[in-house]
């Protein structure tokens, strides 16, 4: 079996299973399906079509250009009737692709076609669509950008600046992961650069502006927006951007006085996240402990099968022989290591030499030689998205105490499928749930969860004391909004909002009387609002609220 023959089958049977999810009428399972052909674009898509948080931001660019361009916002129902018609389409460009050219990738340029018809037909301008802008910008090379890349989305966005920085900006606001993941990258190119020779910052891609303009320095909010290192040398880039993170989370939870994090909350923040002994003699919270996994079994079920090295093949071998053989995982592990020999040596019946005997097989594609570090869909190793998270919990540690965050995690990270004891002790399946959580879905997903569960122990908090949730704006706004940055101040509170009319309309529904008078969406907790959450609070349990919540802002499996 050739590797192109290997490949049209393997996204054959990807698109049909796809189709399945998608004539059954589950936009978000085509999506998730699709993952295993487009990781970085069908994840946004995905996020986008379920309103969830990472594709709030593209939602909200529809919006907006639904209001300029119709005078009127869509309703929830018609967006996810665009969401359909969306995914249908995508799934008819990519049985084309695979018919023509025997794969299911599909250039930047290609995912623009079927948007703008889309589009046009609602009575909507073709850059409604947030990578369209990005696509005309780079022209030609929108036709060989395909998103079976795992960095489809993020080498978007960077060419896009290339040629065309300002078309690029306004888009790439709508696409924050992406434009996160972007300025960390840019910050590692710097570093790279300065190493090898100090001078060539000056004549690189990320030295002065050409036309020379005036740096983009003179306030965080302009350095965030600007591709990382452009008019800056090497040290004020890095100084303004960790000057503008710390000040656009000082401004969304209201810290303006915030002390340094002690390095003892750091410690334990790490040891949440990747403490105790691995076999190996690793001490709590040490970066080694994060990077020393690569033989972990949860490791290499994690990776993607076609980037395990033949070492990793036999490693799933000798798990398969420790574990008991009535045990769920040893089938797992079999089924895993099966699908690298398929895909690495094919199907067909082993060939015999002149005597009869079996030869060994050769690989019908290349195999790996290197192991390569667990990575997150886009590429970036879980390793290091586990020590910012960490990172991240340093903070709430400090403030909180290391149990009433581990709780936190433990609450969120079960509302996502994982299913852990609540009990504030990060032990291996806390850290393994989070592991999974992060390699599979992304370090958003993961802050997303922590986030969702801060709020529901707060719920728990004032259902068990009978509180006054006097501080339910300062909850949403500390805990949530905070992974929407400043763009978008009150979409936390808005959404909370929405969800409270919606769970209190529900209560008045199955009880047969009046509905109460919806709250007016507007992002700001006040008593009116406060009232309405304890009532719904009331009537549904905190494990209600919270999962009413976290669905309205898009989270969940």
């Amino acid at each position: 079996m050739t590797e192109q023959t290997n490949t049209r089958a393997r996204h054959a049977a990807v698109l049909d299973a796809a189709k399945a999810k998608l004539d059954q009428g589950d936009v978000k399972g085509y999506w998730q399906t699709l993952e295993q052909i487009s990781p970085d674009y069908a994840k946004l898509a995905g996020s986008v079509a379920t309103g969830s948080l990472h594709g709030k931001g593209a939602r909200e660019r529809l919006q907006d250009k639904a209001e300029a361009t119709l005078g009127r916002r869509y309703s929830e129902k018609e967006l996810q009737d665009i969401a359909g018609k969306v995914a249908a389409a995508d799934s008819n460009a990519r049985a084309a692709r695979l018919e023509r050219d025997g794969h299911a990738g599909l250039s930047l340029n290609e995912t623009v076609v079927y948007h703008t018809k889309i589009f046009a037909d609602e009575g909507l301008p073709k850059d409604t669509y947030t990578l369209q802008p990005i696509a005309e910008a780079i022209g030609d090379e929108a036709n060989t950008l395909t998103d079976t890349d795992p960095a489809f989305v993020r080498k978007s966005v960077e060419i896009g600046w290339e040629h065309a920085p300002d078309v690029t900006d306004a888009a790439a606001e709508y696409l924050d992961d992406t434009y996160d993941a972007y300025k960390r990258e840019r910050e590692q190119d710097i570093r790279d650069l300065e190493e090898e020779d100090p001078s060539r910052i000056e004549n690189s891609p990320f030295g002065p502006h050409s036309d020379g303009g005036d740096v983009p320095g003179a306030n965080p909010d302009e350095v965030s927006k600007a591709p990382v290192g452009v008019g800056l040398g090497a040290e004020a880039v890095r100084n303004a951007a960790e000057d503008a993170e710390t000040n656009a989370l000082q401004s969304a939870t209201g810290d303006a006085t915030s002390d340094a994090v002690p390095k003892s909350a750091r410690a334990r923040a790490m040891a949440i996240v990747a403490g105790g002994k691995n076999g190996r003699g690793v001490d709590q919270g040490t970066d080694r402990d994060l990077d020393s996994v690569e033989n972990d079994l949860d490791d290499l079920m994690l990776k993607q099968v076609d980037d395990l090295t033949e070492d990793e093949a036999k490693a799933l071998g000798q798990w398969s022989w420790k574990l008991p053989s009535n045990d769920p995982k040893r089938l797992e592990v079999e089924d895993r290591r099966r699908d690298f020999y398929e895909l690495n040596y094919g199907d067909k019946p082993s060939k015999l030499d002149e005597t009869g005997r079996m030869t060994a097989p050769e690989p019908v594609r290349k195999i790996p030689a290197k192991s390569k570090r667990l990575a997150m869909p886009n590429g970036e190793p879980v390793g290091d998205a586990l020590k910012r998270f960490a990172g991240k919990l340093a903070r709430p540690v400090a403030d909180d105490g290391e149990t009433t965050v581990v709780k936190a995690l433990q609450s969120g990270l079960s509302m996502l499928g994982d299913v852990l004891k609540v009990d504030g002790v990060s032990g291996p399946k806390t850290k393994a749930a989070l592991k999974r959580t992060v390699a599979r879905r992304g370090a958003g997903k993961a802050e997303e969860a922590f986030a969702v569960g801060r709020f529901k122990r707060f719920a728990e908090t004032e259902r068990d004391t009978g509180g006054s949730a006097s501080k339910l704006r300062q909850t949403v706004e500390k805990d949530v909004q905070r992974l929407f940055g400043t763009r978008k101040p009150t979409v936390a509170a808005e959404t909370l909002q929405e969800s409270i009319n919606d769970m209190n309309a529900k209560s008045a529904k199955e009880r047969n009387t009046p509905a109460p008078e919806p709250l007016k969406v507007d992002g700001d907790i006040g008593p009116k609002t406060t009232d309405a959450f304890r009532s719904a609070l009331a009537d549904n349990g905190p494990e209600k609220v919270a999962k009413s919540y976290a669905s309205f802002l898009g989270f969940g499996d």
